[in-house]
């Protein structure tokens, strides 16, 4: 029994030395059992939720690994078995012999425990990723600057990314039958259908129906041509719905004060040019003044500063963590600095994969800008953009479930003689799990930096 005089230091002893990892031997060992004894059902739920390295007992490793050999190919497997296996195998005196496999046998009470023994070997595992990102961040803290003033935003932003993918290393078992599918899937269809999120432009989401959940959209063109105009308006139109949806946008390219602007001349209707000079009539002032009241009630969210990969995939995580954003756009993915790949068509494509990915685990929509190339400039034809013009690789294509290209005729009729009318076409060229390709057409009122369907006049 401890005195009273031993607890205080009692308490103050640490779980864990210092020198050692976080670990529950014991409770490796009552999942192995449970394992070993469970039915198809209670196997299929604990075997997804399971990987080798959650394992620190090096015997116990061994026993899972030949367990999940048997059983993942659907045959028996009892105490007898996975001992003539191990033996076999040479292992059985390496992982303690009789001794030992007979404690691995005997150590969970039923079956059924071993769901609550797996939350410790998972907890015990997830202690042991956090305590290896805190050395390495520690580490980094100490390494010399090399010149870089961002150094603490890097190491912040290693370590959300990690522990976002221990996290969703670590979740809890996905996998489901068709039939409960199916019933989220009706369900979804009597709601509307797949949940989308419009974009707020009338002549597009009768197009598209807004862009997916979960997945990556993709506005793409060629410079000048108002990609960035169009998604800033896009997610402006989120922010500002009722019920507003949350969003987070990440400039690369223009500065979060621009984005201001631009959002300032469309709502207030004061034109660009005053806006950005400060030459605003008293009636303007009042107007301006109006809507910067109203923007601050608004779900909408920037960052300015984040451009290597690392850096924006952790502030979309963090913006989803503290803001529950519902939509994350990226302007624009050329210009994110990759970390991965020795070609431009290498990092641009792995850079494509992380947000695909980002925007699956987290749940959220994706709007991603991308520039196109010079493909449908060549000569004196000026042709109409296509998928093949996605610049630096074609794994945006594939990882795309949306695709719109913008074009302008008129901005290359200024070049040519000819007579801007300020028609810009909307090219539908992708729509996954959707026949209705094709193009929108929008007015561009550029003076109060808005796209508006033709039919409209700018007011």
């Amino acid at each position: 029994m401890i005195s009273k005089s031993d607890a205080p230091q009692q308490s103050r002893r640490p779980l864990w030395p210092d020198d050692y990892a976080p670990e529950n031997i014991e409770a490796e060992m009552v999942v192995l059992c449970s394992l070993i004894m469970a039915d198809e059902r209670l196997y299929g739920t604990m075997r997804p939720c399971l990987r080798s390295e959650m394992f620190l007992s090096p015997d116990n490793l061994t026993i899972f690994q030949a367990v999940i050999r048997r059983r993942d190919s659907g045959d028996n497997c009892d105490g007898m078995i996975l001992r003539q296996d191990l033996i076999e195998s040479g292992l059985f005196e390496q992982v303690g012999g009789v001794e030992y496999l007979a404690a691995i046998v005997s150590a969970a009470p039923n079956a059924s425990s071993g769901m609550t023994y797996l939350k410790m070997v998972t907890d015990a595992y997830r202690l042991r990723g956090i305590d290896r990102l805190a050395k390495e961040a520690s580490a980094a803290v100490r390494m010399p600057r090399h010149g870089r003033e961002d150094k603490a935003a890097e190491i912040i932003a290693k370590m959300q990314n990690g522990l976002a993918a221990l996290a969703q290393s670590t979740a809890p078992n996905d996998i489901r039958t068709l039939g409960d599918v199916m019933e989220t899937t009706l369900s979804e269809m009597r709601s509307g259908g797949a949940p989308r999120i419009p974009t707020g432009i009338g002549p597009l989401d009768e197009k598209i129906g807004g862009v997916g959940v979960g997945e990556m959209s993709i506005i793409a063109a060629r410079p000048s041509m108002g990609k960035s105009l169009l998604g800033k308006q896009i997610a402006s139109s989120m922010a500002m719905r009722q019920p507003a949806i949350p969003i987070f946008y990440c400039n690369c390219e223009e500065s979060n004060k621009k984005t201001a602007r631009n959002w300032l001349s469309a709502n207030a209707r004061i034109p660009n040019h005053r806006v950005r000079r400060g030459n605003l009539t008293k009636e303007e002032w009042e107007a301006a003044e109006d809507w910067k009241k109203h923007s601050q009630s608004l779900p909408f969210h920037m960052s300015e500063t984040a451009i290597k990969l690392s850096e924006v995939c952790g502030v979309i995580s963090l913006a989803h963590a503290r803001f529950g954003i519902k939509v994350a756009f990226v302007d624009y993915i050329q210009l994110i600095e990759p970390e991965a790949g020795d070609t431009r068509q290498e990092q641009v494509a792995d850079v494509s994969r992380s947000l695909k990915n980002l925007f699956k685990r987290l749940g959220i929509a994706g709007v991603v800008l991308a520039q196109l190339n010079r493909g449908n400039e060549s000569g004196h034809v000026i042709r109409r953009p296509r998928l093949s013009d996605l610049r630096d690789t074609g794994q945006l294509d594939q990882d795309a479930d949306l695709v719109m290209l913008l074009h302008r005729p008129d901005f290359y009729a200024r070049e040519t003689g000819g007579d801007p009318n300020g028609k810009v076409e909307v090219i539908i060229a992708k729509a996954r799990d959707d026949s209705r390709e094709g193009d929108v057409t929008l007015q561009a009122d550029l003076e109060h930096q808005t796209f508006l369907p033709v039919l409209e006049t700018p007011y």
